[in-house]
Parts: C-alpha cells; sequence; structure tokens
C-alpha cells in the first residue's frame, strides 16, 4: 500500500490598501473598469493553478491590515 504524503498547501495574504474597493467605478478612465472583486478572482485563480491558496483582503484603515498580517501568523 502506497502512503500519500501530506503536503501543506502554501498560502499567499494580498493585501489591498485605502479606496481599491472603488476598483472599476472610480474613474475608470483612469484606473480600467475591472473591478477589486475581478482582480481577486483572477489571483485566486492563478493560485489554484499553482496549488497555492491565496486570500485576499481590502480595508480603507491602515490598523485593519496590520491585524490582518498579524492574524496570519497562525
Amino acid at each position: 500500500m502506497q502512503k500519500k504524503l501530506n503536503r501543506s498547501r502554501k498560502i499567499i495574504l494580498v493585501l489591498h490598501g485605502p479606496n481599491l474597493n472603488l476598483l472599476g467605478t472610480r474613474e475608470p478612465g483612469i484606473y480600467g473598469r475591472e473591478t477589486l472583486a475581478q482582480i481577486d478572482a483572477r489571483l485566486q485563480a492563478a493560485g489554484r493553478r499553482a496549488g497555492i491558496d491565496v486570500r485576499c483582503f481590502q480595508s480603507n484603515v491602515e490598523g485593519a491590515l496590520i491585524e490582518r498580517v498579524q492574524a496570519s501568523r497562525n
């Protein structure tokens, strides 16, 4: 009987800062029409193809971003 190796899946945390939640609607002539949700979906799809779990988080509050980084250490 062959044993399967238990390999942990790598995780990448993508942090999006202030105002990126407005992508696709705020000045689309400058920033484009792609929304943050669409960008996150592309990143996650690329991660799946590479065997990596991509987790995305956006906040307009710097403290929330720092807390998310610290929470990801576990």
